[in-house]
């Protein structure tokens, strides 16, 4: 999210005050637009709330504008685009696509979901990632996958007791533990490397291990 807001604040292109019409939108780096306006008297506006202190301040790589406030993106990511905006996830969303489910967790909501790194996708049996991937392996797949899963409720690190049992969209059951009032473990060997990671349809909390539903266990 801290990424997304910094982007939102960049352009390609370096874009001087004498370049600006009276008013334009344009790509951020975060992907989403903003506007930027320019008054009579040549005050420069973005987003008609963040005025241009100092403008025109040159770099080696660009033009650096300052400004008096930070600046929102209007849109939040769902789950998804929020996997596919962070290249850590890159394999989850393969595996997503894989099996169908982006349509799924792209919905209302809301969901609670562990989102495995890249890295957590590689400590696998040698070929049972190759294997979940094929066609022919989609119901494992969506197993696993669905295991990761909370429907109905965001889950947040502050709302976690202790200990804690909760049923899985796959429908087996994840055992959520705190130790030490900071470190979250799943099933006793996953544990959250990043919480609360907000979206429009939910919350990601990113983890180091693969969780396997005992139906698929190795």
């Amino acid at each position: 999210m801290l990424q997304v807001i910094l982007e939102y604040h960049v352009i390609h292109g370096a874009v001087h005050a004498a370049d600006l019409k009276p008013e334009q939108k344009v790509k951020t780096l975060a992907g989403s637009n903003i506007l930027v306006e320019k008054d009579k008297h040549g005050n420069v506006l973005v987003n008609r709330k963040a005025k241009v202190t100092s403008a025109d301040n040159l770099a080696s790589n660009g033009v650096v504008h300052i400004i008096d406030n930070v600046l929102m993106p209007h849109h939040r990511h769902n789950i998804v685009e929020l996997a596919e905006a962070d290249k850590d996830l890159s394999t989850l969303v393969t595996a997503l696509k894989a099996g169908n489910l982006t349509g799924a967790l792209s919905g209302k909501g809301p969901f609670t979901v562990f989102a495995p790194t890249n890295e957590a996708f590689a400590k696998l049996p040698a070929g049972e990632l190759k294997k979940l991937l094929e066609p022919a392996h989609i119901k494992e797949l969506d197993a696993v996958l669905e295991y990761h899963v909370i429907a109905g409720a965001a889950v947040h690190s502050k709302d976690l007791k202790p200990t804690q049992t909760v049923k899985s969209l796959e429908g087996d059951n994840l055992l959520i533990e705190v130790m030490e009032n900071k470190y979250v473990f799943i099933n006793r060997k996953s544990r959250v490397l990043h919480a609360d990671l907000e979206c429009t349809n939910g919350v990601v909390h990113i983890v180091d291990n693969v969780l396997i539903p005992d139906g698929n266990a190795q």
